[in-house]
């Protein structure tokens, strides 16, 4: 599903499987470790020319993509970086340490939450959604991820109804997840926000999709505590009232 593509003088030298970031600096540089390392240069084996003791890669920039396949197989890039190396370690199929400053491309910044989701993906798990904290930074990656893969959808699901329990729910991103599988489905995406979320059912409404009549059920509802919730919650009611939704409230 993921691929990490490593370039040495505009070269495709290695390819990696993952790349995972020491999360701990004691400076401005960082540590990354690639996984899964597969030599691509035919010209220079680079296995050996890192290896070589009377060698030296100080100095060295290396170009880093990393990229997914998503649910339709299509190739996209999600990250550019240079890095520019000042410290490694031995280099072998199974992994490589690089200590290096890192020049990412402008607006785009790396995050290993996105690295780690689509390494479960690709071993057939997920992540436990109910057990990550409040505004852990990977509910954003997840959702990030969802849109990597699953792309905005023109269409719903056909369901009797969209089921939402809000005792699940409590912040905006949560209901955004839950929004993407009910929607969309498994690691499906409709929104990293309520306007954007919003947006998603615009292009849905655009697309000739009736929306007039279908249920919304949100169940229990007396869990909603006052506060940044409850606001949330008003606001989405809102948005699925305007699009023509039938909203029913359990408590």
């Amino acid at each position: 599903m993921i691929k990490v593509k490593v370039y040495s003088d505009n070269q495709l030298v290695i390819t990696c499987k993952s790349i995972s970031l020491n999360p701990i600096a004691f400076g401005t540089a960082r540590e990354f470790t690639f996984l899964g390392i597969k030599t691509i240069s035919k010209q220079v084996d680079f296995f050996k020319q890192i290896n070589d003791p009377d060698s030296s890669f100080y100095g060295a920039k290396l170009k880093i993509s990393v990229g997914v396949h998503d649910k339709f197989k299509r190739w996209s890039t999600f990250y550019n970086a240079i890095f520019n190396v000042i410290d490694y370690g031995i280099c072998s199929n199974l992994h490589w340490d690089v200590k290096c400053f890192v020049s990412g491309e402008e607006g785009v910044e790396y995050r290993q939450g996105l690295i780690d989701t689509f390494m479960l993906w690709s071993k057939k798990e997920d992540v436990k959604w109910n057990e990550l904290s409040a505004n852990s930074p990977l509910k954003e990656d997840y959702i990030y991820c969802c849109f990597l893969y699953s792309g905005l959808s023109s269409g719903l699901l056909e369901k009797a109804c969209y089921k939402f329990n809000m005792a699940l729910i409590n912040e905006e991103v949560d209901f955004l997840y839950y929004a993407g599988r009910e929607f969309v489905g498994d690691r499906g995406y409709f929104g990293n926000s309520i306007y954007t979320f919003k947006d998603c059912l615009l292009m849905v409404f655009h697309n000739k999709i009736i929306l007039n009549g279908r249920r919304v059920v949100f169940s229990n509802v007396d869990s909603i505590s006052k506060g940044e919730i409850h606001t949330i919650y008003l606001e989405i009611k809102l948005i699925f009232q305007k699009f023509g939704f039938i909203v029913e409230e359990l408590f």
